[in-house]
């Protein structure tokens, strides 16, 4: 019927086969159940989100999670209901309190110990550690070029009233366009993949 599970090189069945897809990071093995309950803004079945170690256990039930970004270092974001979190690999949560934008293409993750917020009143972005310690401030109009929050080797890119500003994963300050007379920037990397 389409649905999708995990078994072992052994034909051991570690996750049921009765999940809409099954991916694996961080060492764990993400599940994604429909839910029959609910319905998103479209009328859509919404999934639910949980996960596995790879010998089968249940971390986190896999209807615990309305979504889900996948892990990075130990780490993902969630939502449940009105609730954004930080969850580890070994489910233990913490809510956070501030937004983290849109959910896909990596922003929601825990990059350099850190993770992009907004505040929920001014909209500004900054970011927090792992343990909800503020490290950059929630004072930047945008991060980085296309709103991704990735830290490349270590730095950011963050823009705040039209000057562009790389900072490191300590907060410091590396180049600042306005003070240093430059009229762009744009952080360069290389990918191995």
């Amino acid at each position: 019927n389409g649905k999708q599970g995990v078994i072992s090189s052994a034909g051991k069945v570690v996750v049921p086969i009765e999940y809409e897809s099954v991916r694996f990071c961080d060492d764990l093995i993400i599940v994604n159940y429909e839910g029959v309950d609910r319905k998103d803004y479209y009328g859509f079945r919404k999934d639910y989100y949980g996960f596995f170690s790879y010998s089968g256990d249940i971390i986190m039930e896999p209807r615990q999670y309305d979504d889900f970004a996948d892990f990075i270092n130990g780490y993902s974001i969630f939502k449940r209901g009105e609730d954004i979190g930080l969850v580890d690999i070994f489910g233990k949560e913490t809510i956070i309190p501030y937004d983290v934008g849109s959910w896909g293409y990596g922003e929601n993750c825990v990059m350099s110990g850190l993770i992009r917020v907004q505040d929920k009143e001014s909209k500004k972005w900054g970011y927090i550690d792992t343990q909800l310690n503020v490290v950059i401030p929630t004072i930047y109009d945008r991060v980085d070029g296309y709103d991704i929050p990735v830290f490349h080797q270590g730095i950011v890119l963050l823009k705040q009233n039209n000057n562009k500003i790389i900072l490191d994963s300590k907060g410091k300050i590396i180049i600042d366009c306005a003070k240093q007379g430059y009229e762009d920037l744009e952080v360069v990397y290389h990918r191995n993949d």
